[in-house]
């Protein structure tokens, strides 16, 4: 899915983008307008987004997914790599 942001200046221009996302098909459902004039955008009827939308979460949980992962990679290394090399280590002292 994708996001594309727009910065707007006035309520004004805000419906005007609303209603040309809407003359091209995009539903309500998918488009969150956030702003600081919450009143303003209900008499617009212009749909905002709430506060869990706003937090980005898609985003984030991928960032903490590959986070995760590479720590989680790094730590399997650190465990394994002792034993590795400590038999390494006594293969070539027994078999030179």
């Amino acid at each position: 899915m994708k996001c594309l942001y727009y910065l707007a200046p006035t309520l004004a221009s805000t419906r005007t983008i609303s209603d040309d996302l809407h003359a091209i098909g995009v539903k309500d459902w998918f488009i969150h307008v956030i702003s600081n004039d919450e009143a303003g955008l209900k008499r617009e009827r212009i749909h905002s987004s709430n506060y869990i939308e706003t937090l980005d979460f898609m985003r984030t949980g991928l960032l903490g997914a590959y986070i995760g992962f590479c720590v989680g990679m790094f730590a399997a290394f650190l465990v394994m790599a002792p034993r590795y090399l400590a038999r390494t280590y006594l293969l070539s002292r027994i078999c030179p």
